[in-house]
């Protein structure tokens, strides 16, 4: 691979990815989220921002680099080669492949902002939770489940303000208590983007209202349950003991890419039901659903695999010369992350419109 210069590689694949655009069929699916993120301004705006803080706080709040700024060894004195760069790119092509049907949204310190506004019950959050919980569970036992949430708040904010060190036993542990809140966050954030897109969609003569969409997802998203589980199970584990650039974490990424791949209308219809009729129902319909329309599915993934390997080789080559721990680096790599979001948002639109109006009906 390095026999070819690096610029040749990336100009490749930037042509290669234009190219595709131009042919494949879903161009007009494409104007259509689009159009949806252009219409919602605040949306791209608000995971981007969200993005680029998170990149900010992992890197003056852990210590750690952004991921495009650790290509090693370079210390600043040249661009990376292809070798060094590819790893980077496949996993963040990897990664970005299930964004649109699973959490996107990195909670911290975004999360922190949640917290307190379910607190103070703002625009009547806590009350909707409440509402979303009992739709499957009886009061008494939603009490004790906002209980344990509450305390899992509590452990994740004790998490990002760095308050158990690096430990084992303080910043994992506490870590890995304050998963299931952040489970969460990160769920509420993916269904009040899809809510808002899937809605959108079908009332382009009124502007949603921020709050109603707010309620609405804050009351639906506990149907996600299952997903919040595993990612309180899984996440920590992962972040504590895998490098972001092992072999290990590339297969496990690629499994829940293809596992999301094969339930992911499952989102959208447990988020567009008025009433929750059960999980069941719910992923028998997604099913049924992928076994008619899997064509499109398989078109979405191999759009979405082209689009952020090409952005992760682009951008991870642009910045792997500068020196990991600079504040260049820092400022270069949140910059990268808030296009990184605003763009994940515009295919999460691509994907509602999908379901919208080629599926639903």
């Amino acid at each position: 691979m390095d026999a070819i210069p690096t610029w040749g590689w990336v100009i490749g694949a930037a042509l290669s990815y234009g190219l595709l655009i131009r042919v494949q069929p879903m161009r007009e699916l494409f104007g259509r989220g689009f159009q949806i993120v252009k219409r919602y301004r605040h949306l791209p705006l608000c995971a981007g921002g969200i993005f680029a803080a998170h990149a900010l706080w992992l890197f003056y709040g852990k210590g750690e680099p952004s991921v495009v700024a650790t290509i090693g060894e370079n210390g600043g004195s040249g661009l990376a080669r292809l070798s060094e760069v590819g790893p980077f790119a496949v996993l963040g092509m990897v990664d970005g492949v299930h964004r649109p049907f699973l959490a996107f949204l990195p909670a911290a310190p975004f999360s922190l902002l949640i917290l307190a506004a379910l607190t103070v019950n703002f625009a009547g959050m806590l009350r909707e939770l409440r509402d979303g919980i009992e739709a499957f569970v009886k009061p008494k036992t939603a009490m004790w489940v906002l209980v344990g949430f509450s305390i899992s708040g509590v452990l994740h904010a004790g998490h990002v303000f760095g308050v158990g060190g690096e430990s084992f036993w303080g910043g994992f542990l506490l870590d890995q208590g304050g998963a299931f809140f952040e489970g969460y966050v990160s769920l509420l954030g993916q269904s009040y983007v899809v809510l808002f897109a899937a809605l959108g969609l079908v009332t382009l003569r009124r502007n949603l209202k921020k709050t109603e969409i707010l309620k609405l997802a804050v009351r639906r998203s506990p149907r996600l349950w299952p997903v919040i589980v595993g990612y309180a199970v899984l996440v920590p584990s992962v972040r504590e003991f895998l490098p972001h650039e092992s072999l290990v974490r590339l297969i496990l990424s690629a499994c829940l890419a293809l596992a999301a791949a094969v339930f992911a209308f499952l989102q959208l219809d447990l988020l567009g039901e008025k009433r929750f009729s059960g999980w069941r129902q719910s992923v028998g319909h997604a099913l049924d659903l992928q076994r008619r329309h899997f064509q499109w599915t398989i078109w979405f993934c191999l759009i979405c695999m082209v689009h952020w390997l090409v952005f992760h080789l682009l951008t991870t080559w642009l910045i792997s010369g500068l020196a990991p721990f600079s504040v260049w680096a820092a400022m270069t790599g949140a910059v990268f992350a808030f296009l990184e979001g605003a763009i994940a948002v515009w295919f999460i639109g691509i994907w509602a419109a999908l379901y919208q109006e080629k599926l639903a009906h």
